[in-house]
């Protein structure tokens, strides 16, 4: 962790108020629910919240200081009053080992202070097991515990556990806060308009696209989609290409192609894409397959989406996908 003391992001001023001003009344509920799309920063929130209620002297805005014990524990990742729980691999579930941790946790006093906080994120990656675990913290909630679930995608969970969680719903970053946010944290100010367009909007995981490597991913998916429409490539050898690149981020930048052509098959001239610079190598394609294969294609590939975050085998569901779009196209040679 950074020994600078985490604070909100531009966008989430208004949400930050709210919680410092029901923190400061005695009002925080024992569990929140912070929800919304990927890459606006509901695992920073939820960590900004929790130095500042582990924080010995919060500042008046009702961030963390950064000097006291509390602060200089919580930016060591050695905090005793702190829990973070995470799948121990991206993409991976989160087990219901990991969340017997919570559980010890909770029946613990506080050792600094009358505040604990656990962090669950992304909540919607626990497997069943682990739900039902976390489930009966909540069922049995302690007065000095704070508990932070984010989630992107909360109808993922058990519907007992939104049940007894308060929802708070982040709100998306406007276009002019999320590009002047952007332009200050790129090495080309001028290439973050593609990269909201590419993100959806979302500052982070515009930041994340400006490392390159989720680019790189994403031409491997373009590229593969224009070697099966040509039959320069066999399906099977693209989805294991794709498999051993790993599957949620390619299905995800799949879904984003697909939208755009069907876009540009409904448009062609006034499409406004998710992938502004890939529009001439999207154009022919789309082109060519007709609309209702398209949006059979995007909900498959949305459906794998969700398939491979549930542990199903990801090498299959690729199969499947680049088999059919392959199907569509040697139809077209015959």
């Amino acid at each position: 962790m950074s020994d600078e003391p985490l604070k909100p992001y531009p966008w989430q001023a208004a949400i930050w108020h709210e919680l410092v001003r029901r923190h400061r009344a005695d009002r925080l509920p024992h569990a929140l629910l912070l929800t919304g799309p990927q890459g606006i920063g509901k695992r920073s929130l939820a960590a900004a919240l929790a130095q500042a209620l582990l924080c010995e002297q919060p500042e008046e805005e009702g961030t963390a200081c950064g000097r006291c014990r509390g602060c200089t524990l919580y930016a060591a990742g050695s905090h005793p009053d702190f829990l973070m729980l995470e799948p121990l691999e991206e993409g991976k579930s989160i087990t219901v080992d990991r969340v017997r941790g919570v559980v010890a946790f909770q029946g613990l006093k506080g050792q600094y202070g009358n505040r604990r906080v656990a962090i669950v994120s992304p909540a919607d990656r626990l497997n069943v097991n682990a739900a039902n675990a976390l489930l009966k913290t909540l069922e049995e909630p302690t007065a000095d515990m704070l508990l932070l679930l984010c989630s992107s995608r909360p109808s993922a969970l058990l519907p007992t556990i939104r049940s007894r969680c308060q929802q708070v719903p982040l709100p998306p970053a406007t276009p002019e806060q999320a590009g002047e946010w952007l332009q200050n944290r790129v090495e080309e100010p001028g290439a973050a308009a593609d990269l909201l367009a590419m993100s959806g909007g979302a500052p982070l995981a515009a930041l994340e696209l400006a490392s390159g490597e989720q680019l790189m991913v994403r031409e491997s998916v373009i590229e593969a989609l224009q070697a099966l429409s040509e039959q320069r490539e066999l399906p099977l050898a693209v989805a294991e290409q794709w498999f051993k690149g790993g599957a949620e981020p390619v299905l995800r930048w799949l879904s984003s192609c697909l939208t755009d052509l069907i876009r540009l098959r409904s448009a062609p001239h006034s499409a406004r894409l998710s992938n502004p610079d890939l529009r001439g190598r999207l154009q022919p394609l789309a082109e060519q397959v007709d609309l209702g294969a398209l949006y059979r294609l995007l909900d498959r590939t949305q459906q794998g989406v969700r398939q491979v975050q549930h542990q199903v085998n990801a090498q299959l569901v690729l199969e499947e996908i680049v088999i059919t779009w392959a199907r569509y196209f040697r139809a077209l040679c015959r």
